[in-house]
């Protein structure tokens, strides 16, 4: 498994498969493929984003956990992806009319496009718009 990471982010960023993860991938609109563990997560969303239990509505998110922390480049073209997100270890996908329950708690291989945390409905620091997702 670690080695199929090593290829899939050697593949993303356009390095060799025994090159150090030193470059970072980059956000949109670059696609990059990446392997890791589906989980569900459920944080509370509006009206206030901080407690279900005081009454926010559960917001659940798919979350790719990385088999090994990448680098985002920050883009200065771009306003909204402007800084450079280190040591991310955690992805929240979002997948266009797709249920992924299926797949929840395996590993599996991911493609899409990177950006950054928005809106309260973001709940880690770098998203992926899916373009593809299968099992590993």
């Amino acid at each position: 498994m670690k080695l199929l990471a090593t290829i899939a982010l050697a593949i993303a960023s356009g390095s060799p498969a025994g090159a150090s993860a030193v470059e970072c991938l980059r956000f949109e609109p670059a696609e990059v493929t990446l392997v890791g563990t589906l989980i569900t997560r459920t944080y509370p969303g509006p009206p206030n984003y901080t407690s279900i239990e005081e009454g926010d509505m559960p917001e659940i998110a798919s979350i790719l956990v990385l088999t090994e922390p990448i680098c985002v480049a920050a883009d200065p073209d771009d306003e909204l992806n402007s800084e450079r997100v280190s040591n991310v270890r955690e992805i929240q996908l979002v997948i266009p009319g797709s249920s992924d329950t299926e797949l929840s708690g395996k590993p599996v291989v991911v493609r899409g496009r990177l950006f950054s945390a928005l809106t309260g409905h973001h709940h880690v620091r770098v998203l992926l718009s899916v373009s593809m997702l299968h099992a590993a």
